[in-house]
């Protein structure tokens, strides 16, 4: 009789999980149509909706706590989601596995934009130690993870390091991706960002070009980086004083940001007001 209620709880377990499944999918495809159509607030519903079904499905919480983050802003949420994934990671997945290095990698992002620059380095360092061994020290994850080191390092004017852990990702996803390749762009923009910081203007010119020639080569660009490329190398062209092709960036960039986020992203608000900064003066 145990056995036989077992089988039977095993059994309505199973069906219950396979119904979480197909309504999880259903969620992700009006997700992405409400995406396709930048209706940024109902595909973070569905996410969300998505997400809430299953607190145990560690890529469920990831993939809504990075849409949060991203695509909306909201640090609150993305960081209710992100800790719910790695509290969930620990308890299904080996600690040296991909999987989890995935989760300390965009847990260091959570932290990084709270201003926990200490948490979010050693979480970043734990991440690349796993990827590293799951991996081998030249993948493309592991050249994810020396970029965020470079950006974090960046935001605390640690500019040798910056430059040192960008040019690490850089020369990894060159050999690994290609020279065209959109995470070779980023590399590219990034170590501009680098220069830019620095005042150095016509190096920044230089490698936020380079970037931008890629991307736009790319059928696929990822947009959000793609515009960054180019809001970034309008701020190079006026601060090297060509407010005209500034002001022509600026724009581009406003475009990019408004076919991807949406008109009243900050980024697209932003975009708009250094081209319209440009235009008047």
């Amino acid at each position: 009789q145990l056995r036989q209620a077992q089988a039977m709880l095993d059994k309505a377990a199973s069906s219950n999980q396979q119904r979480k499944q197909e309504l999880g999918d259903d969620y992700y495809r009006l997700y992405s149509i409400a995406l396709s159509r930048l209706d940024i607030d109902s595909a973070g519903y569905y996410l969300l909706r998505r997400a809430a079904l299953d607190t145990t499905n560690v890529d469920w919480q990831l993939q809504a706590g990075q849409f949060a983050r991203d695509m909306r802003d909201d640090i609150t949420t993305a960081t209710i989601l992100i800790e719910r994934a790695y509290s969930q990671a620990t308890l299904q997945y080996d600690a040296q596995s991909a999987i989890m290095a995935t989760t300390l990698h965009e847990l260091a992002n959570i932290r990084a934009k709270q201003g926990n620059v200490a948490q979010a380095q050693e979480l970043y360092q734990q991440s690349i130690e796993i990827r590293k061994k799951v991996r081998g020290n030249d993948s493309p994850a592991v050249a994810e993870t020396l970029n965020e080191l470079g950006i974090l390092a960046l935001q605390q004017k640690d500019f040798d390091n910056a430059m040192r852990y960008m040019r690490q990702s850089l020369k990894i996803r060159q050999d690994k991706l290609g020279d065209k390749s959109a995470e070779t762009a980023e590399s590219l923009s990034n170590i501009g960002g680098v220069y830019y910081s620095q005042n150095k203007f016509k190096q920044a010119q230089s490698y936020f070009q380079q970037a931008v020639d890629i991307f736009a080569s790319l059928s696929d660009a990822p947009m959000r980086k793609y515009a960054t490329a180019v809001n970034n190398l309008g701020g190079a062209y006026f601060q090297l004083g060509n407010k005209e092709q500034a002001a022509k960036q600026f724009d581009k960039a406003y475009q990019l940001y408004k076919q991807k986020l949406g008109e009243n992203h900050p980024l697209t608000i932003n975009a708009k007001a250094n081209r319209d900064f440009c235009n008047s003066h």
